[in-house]
């Protein structure tokens, strides 16, 4: 079976996040049990050859290593090399 790919599309806070990614990620916090405030900074991806979406969201100490496998549990996909790049600068 072929891997997907998690792309990278947007990085901020739930507040300034556009508005077709949050239904992603009020599932994702429903998932996790948060009660979202709007200032959570989170990641979201697009999975290669879906219409779908994941969010993760990107918690202080977090690292890069606990996002890749997350995205590998949550959506059987492994983020892209330019995603970990830009992903890694974003959680200094």
């Amino acid at each position: 079976m072929d891997e997907y790919v998690a792309v990278l599309v947007e990085i901020g806070a739930v507040n300034k996040l556009p508005p077709e990614f949050l239904p992603y990620v009020d599932i994702k916090a429903n998932i996790d049990g948060r009660e979202l405030e709007g200032s959570e900074r989170v990641a979201v991806f697009n999975i290669s050859t879906t219409s779908s979406f994941l969010s993760v969201f990107l918690d202080e100490g977090k690292t890069i290593e606990e996002i890749e496998a997350e995205i590998l549990k949550d959506a059987d996909a492994r983020m892209n090399h330019e995603g970990r790049v830009a992903l890694k600068n974003a959680i200094r």
